[in-house]
């Protein structure tokens, strides 16, 4: 091992131990890091550094925080909340799944940060009025945006990184991806409705409880809300064409983020009130830093470790993708271990051209592992963390690291089973 690499991992290794400390921001961290990868010339040149940067996930993710700042404030997220709750009347077990449906088709087409913090308060006010305990419909809105999101390139951050890299379309996302996704949403809702079945049991006097919830009331603006529906679906029909097109996820978000602000009366700058640029500048340190165990040489030492673990065999080689990804988004994040993970995957097939031709079905295990196992811990995925804080925020209840570790480990272990059977017969038979 080269000292370049001793200092890559060293600076890598030590940006983690210090974000665990809760001591500093993250963001400000993987900065620092980034910037020492560069100083100690762990890569070359502030230029070559750069060059790192994924710019096409980056206007993505800028792109569809503007969309979605836009569409929310016409009350869109909540008409759907409220209204699919009216239509299923006050059953518990009936609401958690419906809310749930909701949060998972709502996190595939957009941003799962933005759907779980404009559905949680709704799901509060919903559990009062039937004075039911929030924590199941809340945990079930949190694991269902990461399953959601799992389902498409624009659902989770993980999955536009690897859309991005690997040149995969919206389309090939639908086709592999989707199909597991909603094989894991039913199963996932089946445990967490076995997990809470005491929890989800209205108490006397309740049934005739009438709900004070008006669908309508939630619509800010009807014209705004029909102007982000033609746009939201112009945008994802887009997507859906894009490689033929041979235009980018990027520049379609961007072209129709823009446009929305145009034709509303939205103040661009207001908008831009919404975009989590902390988010964007961690992304940034972290495509430096995972540069700097690329230009090292850390990356292709760890490709080689995996394909002898696995001894060269491609299903043991998924597997091994497939679980390890699960445990380490679970545990250290979903972005930053995909972001890793990417030039790893992508330099197999230097290693074995025959056995490793094609790569298609390891990206499908990296997405899968990645977005699934943000359900493992409070930490595994940014929607996790910030519906846990609005749930604190207005409960005054805190759901502890061990309370989330029960009901999250089950999941991970159910959803990352069924998509290592899902791609065995889907890919290796």
């Amino acid at each position: 091992m080269t000292v370049q690499m001793i200092m890559a991992i060293a600076i890598f290794a030590g940006a983690y131990a210090v974000i665990m400390t809760d001591k500093f921001p993250r963001t400000s961290v993987f900065l620092i890091a980034a910037s020492l990868i560069i100083i100690f010339k762990i890569i070359p040149t502030q230029e070559i550094a750069f060059a790192y940067l994924d710019l096409n996930t980056i206007f993505l993710l800028i792109s569809m925080m503007i969309l979605v700042a836009v569409v929310k404030r016409s009350g869109f997220f909540q008409f759907l909340a409220i209204e699919s709750v009216r239509l299923v009347g006050k059953n518990p077990k009936v609401i958690l799944f419906t809310l749930s449906t909701v949060v998972a088709i709502t996190s595939s087409v957009l941003d799962n940060v933005t759907t779980v913090l404009l559905t949680i308060p709704i799901t509060l006010a919903i559990a009062e009025t039937l004075e039911l305990d929030p924590l199941p419909f809340v945990m079930a809105e949190i694991m269902n945006s990461n399953i959601g999101g799992a389902a498409t390139a624009i659902g989770d951050p993980p999955n536009m990184i690897v859309a991005s890299q690997s040149g995969l379309s919206f389309l090939d996302f639908i086709m592999n991806v989707s199909p597991v996704a909603i094989i894991t949403f039913f199963s996932v809702n089946l445990l967490i409705l076995i997990l809470y079945r005491k929890k989800l049991v209205l108490s006397p006097g309740i049934e005739k409880k009438k709900l004070h919830f008006h669908p309508s009331e939630a619509i800010t603006s009807r014209k705004m809300l029909l102007k982000s529906v033609l746009v939201l679906s112009f945008a994802i029909f887009m997507f859906t064409i894009h490689h033929r097109l041979d235009i980018e996820l990027a520049t379609i978000a961007l072209g129709s983020a823009a446009f929305l602000t145009a034709i509303t009366d939205i103040k661009f700058l207001e908008v831009l009130k919404d975009v989590d640029l902390d988010t964007i500048l961690f992304l940034v340190g972290l495509f430096i830093l995972v540069g700097g165990l690329q230009s090292s040489g850390v990356v292709k030492k760890l490709a080689e470790l995996i394909v002898t673990a696995s001894g060269g065999n491609y299903f043991m080689t998924a597997t091994l993708i497939l679980w390890m990804s699960a445990f380490s988004a679970a545990f250290i994040g979903a972005v930053p271990y995909t972001v890793m993970m990417v030039p790893v995957i992508a330099s197999l097939p230097q290693l074995n051209t025959v056995v490793f031709s094609d790569i298609k079905p390891l990206w499908w295990t990296l997405s899968l592992g990645a977005s699934l196992g943000g359900n493992g811990t409070i930490i595994g995925a940014l929607a996790n963390i910030v519906a846990i804080g609005t749930f604190f925020r207005y409960t005054g209840r805190k759901i502890t690291f061990k309370e989330f570790l029960k009901v999250g480990m089950p999941i991970i272990i159910v959803s990352i089973v069924i998509s290592n059977i899902y791609v065995y017969m889907r890919y290796m038979i």
